[in-house]
């Protein structure tokens, strides 16, 4: 049982490379975290490339996890948001921003993620659990960018 977990693991490893190769992927600042955008024609997806050990350990999220996964039309990065909370499920909600920078060199994405019941993991159902504004801001020009198309 033990070796073919191993194989398993290996067969998926091997797999993430061949995907990324059809990316093009520029790397962000955002606050304290390192964020790494894959394009792929329309799609793309915002992953946590870096981010400091006790936020990771806080939220119970590693670094590849994604935070926001959409599609650019046309000026408009329209898309999900996506909440981590430790032992709980991801929470997906609409998010959605400019695909150009703006004046400051900023991309922004926001939208309204979900309030969770107090010391549980579902979305909250009352007046109370009122969602939070969202908004991501990625600063200035991306730290790399590499087109493997």
């Amino acid at each position: 049982m033990k070796a073919k977990r191993i194989a398993i693991c290996l067969s998926l490893i091997g797999v993430v490379p061949a995907f990324a190769q059809n990316a093009r992927i520029s790397l962000w600042r955002s606050d304290d975290l390192t964020l790494r955008m894959e394009a792929r024609g329309a799609d793309r997806t915002l992953l946590i490339e870096k981010l400091p050990p006790a936020k990771a350990k806080a939220l119970g999220i590693a670094p590849g996890a994604a935070i926001w996964e959409g599609q650019r039309k046309g000026d408009q990065l329209v898309g999900e948001a996506i909440s981590y909370k430790t032992g709980c499920p991801a929470l997906r909600y609409e998010a959605r921003g400019n695909a150009r920078l703006d004046r400051q060199g900023r991309l922004i994405l926001s939208g309204m993620e979900p309030a969770r019941v107090a010391g549980g993991c579902e979305r909250g159902p009352t007046a109370s659990d009122r969602p939070r504004k969202w908004t991501l801001t990625l600063q200035g020009k991306p730290t790399e960018f590499h087109d493997d198309e």
